[in-house]
C-alpha cells in the first residue's frame, strides 16, 4: 500500500536528482495556512529553471503521477484531503504544485511522515492563556535521500557528496496565521503583519547539517 510518506519520499528523491543533474535554479517552497482551530491548508511547490532542456515539459507527467499516488495514499489518512495539483511555468521556472487540507497539524505530520531530510519534524499549534504558540522543529540529517523507487542511488546520499550541488539552494517556508504576530525567531521584512504571515528562507545545506527551530507567538 502506498503511504503519504512514500509519496513525499518520491517527490524529494526527484528534488535531489534535479539538483544533481541540472545547472538551473532549483526551488522548493511550502506555504501553510492555519485557522484558529488548528485546521488549515498546505501548498507544496517544487520548481526549476531547466537550462539543459533535459526535462522540458516533464513536470506535467510527474505532477499527474504524484497526484494519483497522493490520492491513493491519503484514502487511509484521517483528517487529510487532497485538494488539487497543477504544473505551470512562471517567469521561466517550471513549477509542480500540490494542495492539501488538514484538520490538525498533528494529522498532517502523521500523514506525511517520511525518513529523509525534509521530515515534517515536530510541528504544533497550541492555545495558551493569552496567545497561540506555533513551532516546527526540523532535526539535522547526515543524508539527503533514500532509494526506495529504483532511481539509481545508493541507500543514502551522504552530505559530503551533495554539498557542492546544494550551494545557494534554498527552502522557502511560509506560514499564514489566524491572528497578529506578537513574536517570532524571524526578523525584519520576513514578517508581514498586514497578512499575518512569517516567511523563512533557509539554505538547504544548513538545514540538513544543523536542523532548524521555527516558532511564532500569535495573538488570540
Amino acid at each position: 500500500m502506498i503511504t503519504g510518506g512514500d509519496v513525499m519520499k518520491k517527490l524529494f528523491c526527484l528534488f535531489f536528482i534535479l539538483i544533481m543533474l541540472l545547472s538551473g535554479c532549483i526551488r522548493y517552497d511550502e506555504h501553510i495556512y492555519i485557522n484558529q482551530d488548528g485546521s488549515g491548508r498546505v501548498i507544496f511547490k517544487m520548481g526549476f529553471a531547466d537550462e539543459t532542456g533535459m526535462f522540458e515539459g516533464g513536470f506535467k507527467e510527474i505532477t499527474a503521477e504524484i497526484e494519483r499516488e497522493s490520492k491513493e495514499a491519503l484514502k487511509a489518512s484521517r483528517g487529510i484531503i487532497f485538494v488539487d495539483s497543477k504544473s505551470y511555468v512562471d517567469a521561466g521556472v517550471e513549477w509542480s504544485e500540490f494542495v492539501l487540507e488538514f484538520e490538525s497539524l498533528e494529522e498532517l505530520v502523521h500523514a506525511l511522515e517520511y525518513d529523509i531530510a525534509f521530515s515534517p519534524g515536530g510541528m504544533g499549534f497550541i492555545k495558551e492563556s493569552d496567545h497561540f504558540f506555533y513551532r516546527r522543529t526540523l532535526p539535522p540529517s547526515d543524508f539527503a535521500s533514500s532509494d526506495d523507487f529504483g532511481l539509481g542511488f545508493d541507500e543514502y546520499i551522504p552530505l559530503d557528496i551533495l554539498g557542492p550541488y546544494l550551494a545557494d539552494t534554498y527552502w522557502g517556508y511560509t506560514v499564514t496565521f489566524p491572528g497578529h504576530i506578537l513574536e517570532t525567531d524571524v526578523l525584519g521584512d520576513e514578517v508581514n503583519q498586514e497578512f499575518n504571515t512569517v516567511h523563512w528562507s533557509i539554505e538547504v545545506m544548513d538545514l540538513l547539517t544543523n536542523g532548524k527551530d521555527m516558532w511564532a507567538k500569535i495573538a488570540l
